[in-house]
């Protein structure tokens, strides 16, 4: 009996593990450009301190820096892509692998709305929940349960950040002004 039970539940595990693995791979989306359209590309969301904003802002454990939230942020201060060896907190600057799965992460939320957005040159943010949710509803938002994070206007660098990531014409000064401005 104890040996039927041993099958079963190797049986099992490795059902479960083989599903995990088929939807993480019919999960996996084409990035910059494909089946949804153009999106904005990697670089521009490292390079220009888009992901830095993001992750300062939105990483924390308590926020986007949580292993089952659909955004998942990594990010020295939140979130970690790789535990250290010891089990102690790391503490190490982000690394560029965290940025790209900062970038897939972003992407992968809403590609269709992000190629719309990307496509017009932000002419087209209705639908786009990453413009919307941080901001109050007041300022034409959505329901966010970390609240109001941002405000819509032009004088907000998180705004200024995320909509000209969105429209292809991202201002690195901006984001980087943004990561400087603790929630």
């Amino acid at each position: 009996m104890m040996i039927a039970r041993s099958k079963l539940h190797s049986f099992l595990v490795a059902l479960a593990t083989s599903v995990v693995i088929a939807a993480a791979a019919s999960c996996s989306l084409p990035t910059e450009s494909g089946e949804f359209g153009d999106l904005p590309d990697r670089a521009s969301f490292v390079d220009n301190k888009v992901s830095l904003f993001m992750e300062v802002r939105c990483g924390g454990l308590d926020c986007h820096g949580q292993d089952g939230r659909p955004l998942r942020i990594y990010g020295q201060t939140g979130l970690r892509l790789k535990a250290k060896a010891d089990g102690s907190r790391d503490n190490s600057p982000t690394t560029d692998e965290e940025r790209t799965e900062n970038y897939r992460s972003v992407v992968g939320l809403e590609p269709e709305a992000l190629a719309e957005c990307f496509e017009s040159k932000g002419e087209i943010i209705d639908t786009f929940q990453l413009l919307k949710k941080p901001l109050g509803i007041e300022n034409g938002g959505i329901r966010h349960k970390g609240g109001p994070v941002l405000r819509a206007t032009q004088s907000d660098p998180g705004w200024q950040c995320l909509y000209g990531w969105v429209s292809d014409n991202v201002d690195a000064a901006q984001c980087e002004q943004a990561a400087k401005i603790m929630p």
